[in-house]
């Protein structure tokens, strides 16, 4: 979310800016004098989730009004969002179409205007789609950041580990800087340079390019600055922690974050340039169907989050290991299977890491890729409930009537077992600690047709419940906004446990029942 503070050219604000991940939507709400907050009086809705917003000055503060196509004009007062959207999802072909890296930019309306911003739809709003720059790609705009002064934008580039500083109009063809591994936040400093965190690499990078004046000096144009050098402007990273990452598995985490993992992709015509985290956001869902198999069928994000033991994996229960998961990755992102079928997706990947001062460039073989993707997802934990405080040692009432229900109605799908492939499940006393922990794989081996669109030959494998709490929208489809939609076309006793048609009877399960049920799964 973003606070707006008034601005009196727009005769706007206070405002509140809040992004809603999963649900693909920004709620604009105006703040009262008593900092309560009125209905929204306008909300966005974008094809995929808005990563992070921010909100162009009307009036410039001081400094430099920027080169020609600065930030003047349909840019002040401007609404930024930094998302996928570009255009819709395909597969039309075997390479994945319109996942790209884009800044949508809607302007401000006129002072008066039932609503603060121009929104021309989705498909039709101003969308610069900064992987698909000339040079210096950025991909994976998780943050964003305006200094007021200027009316410059910087914009980080979590899967290419760069950020590009420039006049708004400038964003397409200003030089990037290298900065340290998967920056997730940036700041603009005093000076007109920025400071950015990256989390894989536990390091701050400041990128300062000569000629920026310090605090307190005379303004100096950054986009020109950058634009006077054709090499990338220097950062000077500083390490918060450890910043090497030597293991497998850490190596794998920096490749599931990275463009690096697929080198060859392009983002010319339809293609796209994008990450893991691109489709699963912190290793997990985006609140999107993806198509797959040339369209034939789309299908929700499914998590990556608590996988180990929950093998086979996928809706369609194929594959069954980490190593056949991990190489499944690849066969199905890296692009070129038409031009080289038989070895598009053997080839080496360059992984620019950090080794004690300075970042090498470390290359690992089409078999060590493999094995460090395949280290790595049967590490990425579940996050821990909300609704499960820390300090709790055990279930609430309601949660443990909801455990009794789920277990003598519910977990023939969604076993209490510790892996799939495990013969018999923990003693009813140990259920809670267990469940409490994400120790419980709550999916079964085997394919079930329970209503929902059949993308597998007889049914779809369960998706784990592990953190269901954060994993809406549900089923195949999407089609179930929250658990207690869920609940209410849940029939244990149906042939189609989950059927939309069991909303429309008799519910199955009391509304006690749902309530503890939802209760219950909230924890997980």
């Amino acid at each position: 979310m973003r606070f707006v503070a008034a601005d009196p050219p727009l005769r706007r604000g206070p405002l509140l800016l809040v992004a809603n991940f999963i649900g693909h939507t920004v709620g604009v709400y105006p703040v009262l004098p008593d900092g309560g907050l009125a209905p929204a009086v306008q909300t966005v809705h974008t094809a995929a989730p808005v990563l992070d917003l921010a909100v162009m000055p009307a009036a410039i503060q001081s400094g430099s009004p920027g080169p020609a196509g600065g930030p003047g004009g349909a840019w002040r007062g401007a609404l930024l969002l930094a998302t996928h959207e570009d255009r819709e999802l395909s597969r039309a072909h075997l390479a994945v179409e319109g996942l790209d890296s884009v800044l949508l930019v809607l302007p401000a309306a006129a002072p008066g205007a039932p609503v603060p911003f121009v929104d021309a739809g989705a498909g039709r709003r101003l969308a610069l789609n900064l992987s698909e720059r000339a040079q210096d790609p950025v991909v994976g705009l998780d943050a964003l950041a305006v200094d007021p002064r200027t009316g410059h934008v910087a914009v980080v580039g979590a899967g290419s580990d760069d950020v590009v500083l420039a006049a708004p109009a400038a964003l397409a063809d200003a030089p990037a800087a290298l900065v340290g591994n998967n920056p997730s936040a940036v700041a603009f400093l005093p000076s007109g340079g920025v400071v950015t965190a990256d989390r894989l690499g536990d390091t701050l990078s400041f990128v300062a390019p000569s000629g920026v004046a310090p605090s307190g000096g005379s303004a100096t144009d950054l986009a020109a600055v950058l634009a006077r050098s054709p090499a990338r402007a220097a950062a000077e990273v500083i390490a918060v922690g450890r910043p090497e990452r030597p293991t497998p598995a850490e190596r794998g985490e920096v490749m599931f974050y990275s463009r690096a993992l697929v080198p060859h992709n392009v983002a010319t015509g339809p293609l796209s340039l994008y990450t893991c985290a691109g489709c699963h956001p912190d290793g997990h869902v985006d609140g999107r169907r993806h198509p797959s198999k040339r369209n034939r069928f789309y299908s929700m994000t499914k998590t990556c989050r608590g996988l180990l033991g929950t093998e086979p994996f996928l809706s369609i229960g194929e594959p069954d290991t980490f190593a056949a998961f991990a190489d499944n990755i690849l066969a199905t992102h890296a692009q070129g299977a038409l031009d080289a079928p038989a070895s598009y997706d053997q080839y080496p990947v360059s992984l620019r890491l950090r080794e004690g001062e300075r970042y090498v460039t470390v290359t690992l073989s089409p078999q060590e890729t493999r094995a460090a993707l395949a280290a790595y997802l049967p590490r990425i934990p579940v996050e821990p409930s909300p609704f499960a405080p820390p300090q709790r040692w055990s279930l609430a009432a309601d949660q443990r009537r909801g455990l009794a229900l789920f277990r003598d109605r519910c977990s023939g799908c969604h076993q209490l077992l510790p892996a799939t492939g495990a013969d018999h499940g923990p003693p009813p006393s140990a259920l809670e600690p267990l469940l409490r922990d994400a120790r419980l794989v709550l999916t079964s081996a085997l394919r079930y047709d329970v209503g929902t669109p059949v993308l597998g030959e007889g049914g779809n494998c369960p998706p784990s419940l592990r953190g269901v709490w954060s994993a809406a929208p549900y089923f195949s489809d999407g089609s179930a906004a929250t658990i207690e939609d869920v609940l209410r076309r849940t029939d244990p006793a149906a042939a189609a446990v989950h059927a939309p048609a069991n909303a429309l009877r008799s519910a199955a399960l009391s509304s006690t029942e749902r309530a503890a049920l939802a209760a219950f799964l909230r924890i997980l």
